[in-house]
C-alpha cells in the first residue's frame, strides 16, 4: 500500500544508492502470543537497502571457465565454413572446431554470416552518442527520473552520481569502433538547455556505441533454417542489457534444442517471434 511504498522510496532515497535491492520484514511486533496475527496491531515494519551489485565480467568468465570454456581474444574471425558434421573458425588466433557456431557478434553479425555462406537478417548499426555531466550544484540526483523528450529528440537520466545525456540519435553506419561525433554532443546540450534549468558547462566523459535492428525491430535468435548449426543471436537493439537475464535464458533453450522457458513463454513469446526466417526478415 501507500504507506509501505512511501517507507521504500524513503530508505533508498536516505541510502544515496543509485539502484538498490529492497528486503522488507514484517514481524508481528509486540502483544501477547497468540495464533491469531490480528491479536496484535502494531507490526514491526523493517526495510532494508543494500547497492545494488551487477554481476561483473569476471563473474562471467568464471562461470564460462568453470563450465569448460575458453576464452580467446584478439582472434579476428577470417574464414568460417562447415567441416564435416560441424563448422571450422579461421582466425588470427588459430583455428577452431565446433558443431554449433552462435553469431552474437553484434554489429558485424551480417558480416559473420556472409562468411559461412548465411542468409542475412538485413541488420542496420546505428550510432548513438550519449555524455555525462554534473548536475547544478545542491541538485540530489538520485532523486531524479530518467527524462525523456516526447518526441524522442533528447533524454537525460542519472547515471553514477551525475547525469547522463543523449540526443536519442540513430545514425546509420557500418559496423566500426564508433566514435562520439561533436555536433550530436552539441545538438544533444543545447536541446536539454532549451527544455530545462540545467546549464552544461562541463562534460565529464562522453562515448559512442552501435545499436544495431533489423527491420521489425525485434531481436533475432534461432538457428538458420538452411545451414544446420549455425544460430542467431543478434539485433538487441538498444535493450540488451535490460533484456540480458531474460534473453540468455531463451537463446540458450532454442541452442539445445528445448521448449522456451514457461514465464518467458506465458508473456505470448514464441521461438517463431524471434527466428530469422520470420516474415518480416524476408520481405526486407
Amino acid at each position: 500500500d501507500e504507506v509501505v511504498e512511501n517507507a521504500i522510496d524513503e530508505t533508498h532515497r536516505a541510502s544515496g544508492n543509485d539502484e538498490s535491492y529492497v528486503r522488507i520484514i514484517v514481524t508481528r511486533g509486540e502483544g501477547p502470543i497468540a495464533l491469531d496475527p490480528r491479536a496484535v496491531d502494531s507490526p514491526t515494519f523493517v526495510v532494508i537497502v543494500v547497492p545494488l551489485s551487477l554481476p561483473t565480467a569476471e563473474a562471467y568468465l568464471r562461470g564460462i571457465r568453470a563450465a569448460g570454456g575458453k576464452i580467446v581474444t584478439d582472434a579476428e574471425i577470417t574464414g568460417l565454413a562447415r567441416e564435416g558434421d560441424g563448422w571450422r573458425v579461421e582466425t588470427g588466433a588459430g583455428s577452431f572446431s565446433a558443431a554449433v557456431v552462435v553469431n552474437a557478434a553484434g554489429a558485424w553479425a551480417d558480416e559473420i554470416a556472409g562468411l559461412a555462406g548465411v542468409a542475412k537478417v538485413g541488420l542496420q548499426p546505428k550510432r548513438r552518442t550519449a555524455f555525462t555531466f554534473d548536475a547544478p550544484d545542491g541538485m540530489d540526483v538520485h532523486a531524479l527520473p530518467a527524462v525523456v523528450d516526447a518526441e524522442e529528440n533528447w533524454y537525460f537520466r542519472p547515471e553514477s552520481g551525475r547525469l547522463m545525456g543523449s540526443p536519442a540519435d540513430e545514425i546509420d553506419s557500418p559496423p566500426c569502433d564508433a566514435q562520439p561525433d561533436e555536433m550530436d554532443i552539441a545538438i544533444a546540450v543545447d536541446r536539454i538547455e532549451q527544455a530545462t534549468i540545467f546549464q552544461i558547462r562541463r562534460l565529464a566523459s562522453r562515448w559512442a556505441g552501435l545499436r544495431s535492428f533489423v527491420a521489425d525491430r525485434t531481436m533475432v535468435a534461432g538457428f538458420a533454417p538452411e545451414t544446420k548449426g549455425f544460430f542467431w543471436l543478434a539485433g538487441q537493439g538498444g535493450y540488451g542489457i535490460q533484456t540480458a537475464p531474460a534473453m540468455g535464458r531463451l537463446a540458450a533453450s532454442l541452442a539445445i534444442g528445448s521448449t522456451l522457458p514457461a514465464d518467458i513463454a506465458g508473456f505470448g513469446v514464441s521461438a517463431a517471434d524471434l527466428a530469422p526466417d520470420r516474415p518480416a526478415l524476408r520481405a526486407a
